[in-house]
């Protein structure tokens, strides 16, 4: 049986004031990976110790980011571990980078971003010009308001 071990890790960056990267350790048969994610926090919203994000006080201008940032990291983890024992399952001989490949094209897929870029370029191609224009709207408002930053639809609510 192949167990994968997934923990969170912060490197801090060189840079004094600036964030750090937030980053997962895999280890699978005694092959140990790293596999940054896009996440950046500063130092003292660490805990070492417990090798976890430290929410600030709802008061703290980053509170909600901390905690959007909790969110998809276990989401995240949770999906590497699901991965691992999928591939386990299905009896199949499988590495790190295999997990790290599924992962990668179901972070792609689960993209609210992707989705309405493949939306776009189909409406597009069936000549839907009105609709392709509204949607595109959409979408570049929808972009500018969110900085750039995708979500994922699980993340979207009422």
């Amino acid at each position: 049986m192949n167990t994968l071990s997934v923990k969170l890790k912060f490197r801090p960056s060189s840079v004094d004031g600036k964030e750090g990267v937030l980053y997962y350790r895999l280890i699978l048969h005694r092959v140990v990976r790293q596999h940054a994610t896009k996440y950046t926090i500063f130092p003292n919203e660490w805990d070492e110790r417990q090798e976890t994000i430290v929410l600030m006080n709802q008061d703290n201008p980053r509170h909600d980011s901390l905690r959007i940032i909790c969110h998809r990291v276990h989401w995240e983890m949770t999906l590497l571990s699901n991965i691992a024992n999928r591939l386990n399952d299905s009896q199949m001989v499988f590495n790190i980078e295999e997990v790290l490949t599924r992962f990668e094209e179901i972070n792609k897929q689960q993209s609210f971003f992707n989705y309405m870029q493949n939306r776009i370029v189909r409406l597009k191609s069936f000549n839907k010009i009105g609709t392709y224009e509204k949607y595109l709207s959409a979408y570049r408002s929808f972009s500018d308001f969110r900085h750039n930053e995708d979500i994922r639809f699980h993340e979207i609510t009422a």
